[in-house]
């Protein structure tokens, strides 16, 4: 349902503005004119309260006689439920990720131990250290998010 269908069952319907109105509560009989907040946000949910009465959402839309579901429009299987966004395609799965970090955890260890002994890097190895050193850090920003 969109907040159109919801503002048509209202009294005193008054816009503050884009996707955000007031409008007289119908749980507790419009006392306090125009305390009822509604707002249409961004995907289509709507979101009710009334300052007068403290009704939420589903109590208005049983005194309206509307199913209280309706203000939540279908959510998509690609939406980051946590993240409040689209989800990001992975290309590969965390446990491959972590067995990829674990070679380049174990690359930094065998040159690092080599360091300690004195013995010095060769310049393929010290190229393949940058790459280990890159790939670790990719690894951190998409964790980041």
């Amino acid at each position: 349902m969109s907040a159109d269908t919801l503002l048509s069952r209202l009294d005193g319907v008054r816009s503050l503005g884009r996707d955000r109105w007031r409008a007289k509560c119908p749980v507790c009989g419009g006392a306090n004119s125009s305390k009822l907040a509604l707002r249409e946000r961004d995907g289509g949910t709507v979101l009710v309260h009334c300052f007068g009465c403290d009704a939420s959402g589903p109590q208005v839309c049983e005194a309206l006689g509307v199913d209280a579901a309706e203000l939540f429009p279908p959510r998509d299987a690609g939406f980051d439920e946590r993240n409040r966004r689209p989800r990001e395609q992975r290309p590969f799965s965390a446990s491959d990720a972590l067995a990829c970090l674990s070679m380049e955890g174990t690359l930094l260890a065998v040159c690092a131990g080599d360091l300690a002994q004195g013995k010095t890097l060769d310049d393929p190895t010290r190229q393949r250290l940058l790459v280990a050193a890159g790939r670790i850090n990719a690894a951190v920003g998409l964790c980041r998010g």
